[in-house]
Parts: C-alpha cells; structure tokens; sequence
C-alpha cells in the first residue's frame, strides 16, 4: 500500500537527514589534516607579570630570601603601576621580612605598609585587603623584639576601633 506522503513531512525527513550526516563521524583519514597547523605566536606576557609570578611561586615554596629579592626587584621596576598593585608588593616584602625572621625589618615594611596604604591591598586577595594581617604580624614583630609597649599599644588599638566597629552597628 503506497501512501502519499506530505510537502512538509518530506522536508522534515530531508532535514533529520542533514542533520544524521552532519553529526556522523567520519572515519576516513583526511589528508589535509596530515601536516600540522601552523602555530600562531603567544603575546609574549608582560615582563612584571613573569617575576611577580616567580616571586609568588618562591614564596609558595618557602625560599623567602628568593621571594624578597624578587619583590624588591619588582617593588624597583613598578613604576607606574596601580596603587593595590605596590601595597601587595609591600605586604609581600613585609611577610618574606617576618619569615626570615629579621624582625626590626619587618616592623619597618609592616609599619610601611599600614602608613602608606590606607586601604591595604584592596581587593586583590579575596576581598581581604591584608591590613588585619599586618596589623597582627605587627604586634608579633615588636613581641619578638621586646617592644611590649609598642605590642600593647597596638593591641588597644585594634580593640578600640573593635569596640566602635560593634557599637556602630
């Protein structure tokens, strides 16, 4: 029995056709495909880029006399750079300062630090600008030294403006 079949079931069929074929795989070796694309160049990356990335990954890996001297390297060569960019530099100088353990350099770079960059590293560590950080490290800093007054003094500090922080809200 032969039925008729419809202009629009006709081309529905062409199209789940196009369709199967498109999406078959071919299993034939093309022979285009034998000789290799030719590769394009990669931008080559920005040259602060690459030593703030060694620098980091020294410190990642605990050489932070390594690390210090990148970063101090870095701090040389970031001129015109933005402002969170040299207070995470900065912060970076400080810690590589507090784990080598030479302590009135890292009160130097922390009081730096917390001086000259009111809003800290801003965003550029998960919404953490590091100045808590400092701020501890700090009080740590002049413990190690034996400066208990200026510890003590620091300590009042925080918990002052903790208080008003708490009062505000």
């Amino acid at each position: 029995m032969l039925i008729q079949e419809s202009r629009t079931y006709q081309l529905a069929k062409a199209a789940l056709l196009a369709v199967l074929l498109a999406v078959t795989p071919v299993t034939l070796t093309l022979k285009a495909q034998n000789r290799p694309l030719p590769t394009a160049k990669k931008p080559e990356e920005d040259p602060l880029s690459v030593l703030f990335k060694a620098a980091e990954k020294s410190l990642e890996e605990k050489k932070y006399k390594q690390a210090l001297a990148q970063f101090e390297e870095l701090d040389g060569k970031a001129v015109d750079v933005e402002l969170k960019l040299k207070a995470v530099v900065s912060f970076r100088k400080a810690i590589c300062q507090f784990f080598i353990k030479d302590w009135p350099r890292a009160e130097a770079e922390l009081t730096a630090f917390l001086d000259k960059y009111p809003k800290g590293t801003e965003d550029f560590f998960d919404s953490d600008n590091r100045r808590g950080t400092a701020e501890l490290l700090l009080i740590e800093a002049f413990s190690k030294q034996g400066k208990w007054d200026l510890a003590l003094a620091r300590l009042e500090k925080i918990r002052t403006r903790s208080e008003e922080h708490t009062s505000e809200l």
